[in-house]
C-alpha cells in the first residue's frame, strides 16, 4: 500500500459492521465527490479494465478517459485525472496518485478478503 499517497489525500479504508454484516466505507478529507461508490468495485475488475486504460494514459498511448464508462465522474488524463460533479466542480488529481489509490484499495481488499463485502 502507498501509505505516502494515502495519507497525502486523507484517504479512509473502513470496515462498518450494519446491521451484523460488514460494509466498505472509504472515503478522502482531501478529494472531494470521492464518498460513496469511487471505488466500490472489484479488484480483478479495476486490474483488468480500468488500470490498463491508466497504465496507457502515464505511457502516453491512446486510452479511454473514463475508463470504459465505469465512473461517471472521472476524466482519465496522461499527467492529471479530474474527478467532477454534474454541476460542473472538478478536482484534479496527478494520474500517477490515482494509479496508486487503486493499487491501495485492490491491495486492502485482498489483505483483508472483503471481495465478498463490495
Amino acid at each position: 500500500m502507498n501509505q505516502f499517497i494515502i495519507d497525502k489525500y486523507e484517504i479512509k479504508f473502513e470496515i462498518l459492521l450494519v446491521d451484523g454484516r460488514k460494509e466498505i466505507q472509504i472515503t478522502s478529507d482531501v478529494i472531494p465527490y470521492f464518498r460513496g461508490y469511487f471505488i466500490k468495485k472489484y479488484p480483478e475488475f479495476l486490474l483488468e479494465e480500468v488500470l490498463p486504460e491508466i497504465n496507457k494514459a502515464v505511457a502516453g498511448q491512446s486510452f479511454d478517459e473514463d475508463g470504459g464508462g465505469v465512473y461517471h465522474f472521472l476524466r482519465i488524463g496522461e499527467t492529471t485525472s479530474h474527478f467532477y460533479t454534474d454541476e460542473g466542480d472538478e478536482f484534479p488529481i496527478p494520474t500517477s496518485d490515482l494509479k496508486e489509490i487503486l493499487l491501495s484499495y485492490i491491495e486492502w481488499i485482498t489483505e483483508n478478503n472483503l471481495e465478498n463485502n463490495i
